[in-house]
């Protein structure tokens, strides 16, 4: 894969991304300090021109930074790297890198260490209910975490004696980082167990099975012994 570049031309990436009812929207990223770039195949979306930031070290290369931001679940497909003449009557090339969404893999739930600390009950009345603050840590016992980046945190109270003994997983929120804290949650008189539940996202926007995904129960004050 190649585009032919020299003095005489302008040079551009194109991605193409694609929302969740398929509609299709292009960016552009060009050089700021060469000509408007034109491509009679794309109506460009957004148009961007990143600019320079400093090298590291002895590297060649000559580091660009730009953002953007796309609303309604937008999925990259397609980049295109393209390159033309200065002079329009020249055709533009380009190559195209296919980006293929494969499904993430995500680990056996038993793969990940789940820890709690600086727990702490407090009674609130005379029924026995108490409220739960903690912090809940998570780990990957072995393997690479950086395609991970989001992660969901659930809870489930789950009744001793009677009432509802399937409990419906409720979401606390979510962290960027491999830990939560949760402050002041309601645990009812009769709550036997209480299942925190850690659903792991991926980069590409995916989430692990919600019963596929690493737990850790914790018994209540007043339901042991």
């Amino acid at each position: 894969m190649h585009v032919r570049l020299d003095e005489n031309s302008v040079f551009g990436v194109i991605l193409e991304l694609v929302s969740e009812t398929n509609a299709k929207a292009y960016i552009l990223i060009e050089d700021d300090s060469q000509p408007p770039f034109a491509a009679a195949s794309f109506e460009f979306d957004k148009i961007i021109k990143p600019q320079q930031i400093s090298k590291k070290g002895d590297s060649t290369w000559t580091p660009f930074c730009g953002t953007f931001n796309m609303t309604g679940g937008y999925t990259l497909t397609d980049i295109y790297i393209v390159g033309a003449s200065k002079d329009a009557a020249v055709e533009m090339e380009q190559s195209q890198i296919r980006i293929f969404n494969t499904p993430t893999s995500y680990p056996p739930a038993d793969a990940w260490r789940i820890d709690l600390s600086y727990t702490s009950w407090t009674a609130t009345d005379p029924d026995g209910s108490r409220l739960l603050s903690l912090k809940i840590s998570w780990k990957l016992e072995e393997g690479d975490m950086t395609s991970f980046t989001r992660y969901n945190v659930y809870v489930e109270k789950s009744m001793s004696r009677g009432g509802n003994s399937e409990a419906r997983p409720i979401y606390l929120g979510f962290a960027t980082a491999e830990h939560f804290y949760v402050s002041h949650l309601v645990i009812p008189n009769g709550v036997g167990v209480v299942r925190f539940i850690v659903q792991v996202c991926s980069v590409d926007g995916s989430c692990q099975e919600l019963d596929k995904s690493p737990t850790l129960e914790l018994q209540p004050p007043h339901s042991r012994g």
